[in-house]
Parts: C-alpha cells; structure tokens; sequence
C-alpha cells in the first residue's frame, strides 16, 4: 500500500513540473551560428564529424528551401 502512495505523491510532483519545464524551455538553444532552423547543437559539432555535419546541413537547408 505504501509503495503505491509512495508512486502516486512522486507522479503529482513530477507530471506538473515536467510539464512546466517542457513549456517553458527555449526551442531555439542552439549555440551554432548556422542559418538552419536553430542550427547544429552542442553535441551534434562534437560527436558528428566536420565533414558529415556540413553534409547534414547542406541537406537540411536544401529540405528547408
């Protein structure tokens, strides 16, 4: 029974505060410079390699017009 209460009181915490973070987050974070909807993140310029990020970027702003 407790594990139960215990589940419920962590759900009517979390649900609403997730769902205020997901209001209010800032969809155009990127760091980038790029003119592509927000351009690569963070982690797209390190984990991808130069010469595949320029291919993906290239292909994003043929897609976007």
């Amino acid at each position: 029974m407790f594990k139960w209460l215990a589940a419920a009181a962590a759900i009517a915490v979390v649900l609403p505060l997730a769902l205020v973070l997901l209001v209010t987050a800032d969809p155009t974070s990127s760091v980038a410079g790029t003119n592509v909807a927000g351009g690569p993140s963070v982690l797209a310029m390190s984990d991808i390699p130069p010469a595949f990020l320029a291919l993906y970027i290239r292909a994003a702003r043929t897609c976007l017009g």
